[in-house]
């Protein structure tokens, strides 16, 4: 899809600009793209970059873990903002060894709220992907944005922790079968209670 292409026609546009990871681009990407994921950033809504993805997006240093603060993390989204987007999901924060998350910030608000779960100390593939996808559905069905933020976080959750215990190796990917029932209560709870207004 091109930038001419949303330019035209107006709609939802959520972008994972998918790039990098650990201050590195992923093998086979380049500054080209780079330049491009900049563009699709001026149409998007919700841009939900890591920040290795920020950084390359900024121009700005790779953040490693232990470097930053709020602030830091802060300056980071608004600049992030400027780039277009509306709201911005920075995923991959943590200021302490045991919990990891996100930070999100609204243009329209001028505010920053973070949400942290459980860290595990290992690799799950396929994470951000689920991560996306249910932050992308609530959004597209204008959901409060927080309450999708946390109903995706615990179902995370729900799955790393159930992954770890089932002894299957990670690169086998996630087991989130037995979870699905919940996400989908979820999403009608809050389904519900958007039309309840």
């Amino acid at each position: 899809m091109s930038v001419n292409c949303l330019t035209k026609k107006r709609f939802l546009f959520l972008l994972d600009p998918i790039m990098g990871d650990n201050g590195r681009l992923y093998q086979g990407f380049n500054r080209d793209y780079v330049e491009a994921m900049k563009d699709f950033c001026q149409q998007a809504d919700v841009i939900i970059p890591n920040l290795t993805e920020a950084a390359l997006l900024t121009g700005s240093p790779y953040l490693e873990e232990g470097s930053y603060d709020m602030t830091i993390i802060e300056n980071l989204l608004r600049d992030l903002s400027r780039l277009g987007p509306r709201k911005v999901i920075l995923t991959g924060i943590s200021f302490e060894t045991e919990k990891i998350g996100l930070a999100y910030f609204d243009k329209e608000t001028n505010q920053v709220i973070y949400r942290m779960r459980k860290r595990y100390q290992s690799h799950f593939y396929g994470s951000r992907d689920l991560l996306t996808a249910i932050l992308s559905a609530g959004y597209f069905h204008n959901l409060d944005f927080l309450k999708v933020c946390d109903l995706a976080l615990d179902f995370l959750n729900k799955v790393l922790l159930f992954t770890l215990s089932s002894g299957r190796p990670l690169k086998y990917g996630l087991c989130y079968e037995p979870y699905i029932g919940y996400l989908f209560n979820g999403i009608n709870e809050l389904l519900e209670e958007k039309n309840e207004k």
